[in-house]
């Protein structure tokens, strides 16, 4: 497993967009936070609606295969935790909050 490259972001882009994931953020945005384990659910549910295509689903396997370094079919029969753990390591949430509180710092 390898932590993401500037070509992901590239690729991670062109899936923001065709799953229109800041308009998704802002419909959550305003959602009841008062129960994060139900908020979690909801935003769950939501990119599984938005991922909802066998065509859809094959570009996210395709784009993860790549910092999973593994096949698209091979991430597509892992386990969902082991998957949910390796986004974790390949993307770890504090070292993006870092990158973009230091790039916001910039303005």
């Amino acid at each position: 497993m390898r932590k993401l490259t500037l070509d992901d972001t590239f690729n991670a882009a062109e899936l923001i967009e065709m799953f229109q994931l800041p308009e998704v953020y802002a419909r959550l945005a305003k959602a009841d936070r008062s129960d994060p384990t139900g908020f979690a659910i909801q935003a769950l549910i939501v990119f599984m609606k938005q991922a909802g295509t066998d065509e859809n689903r094959k570009k996210i396997y395709d784009f993860l295969a790549g910092p999973f370094e593994s096949t698209a079919e091979e991430l597509k029969a892992m386990p969902l935790l082991d998957v949910a753990k390796g986004i974790c390591e390949i993307a770890d949430v504090d070292d993006w909050k870092a990158f973009l509180n230091s790039v916001r710092s910039t303005k």
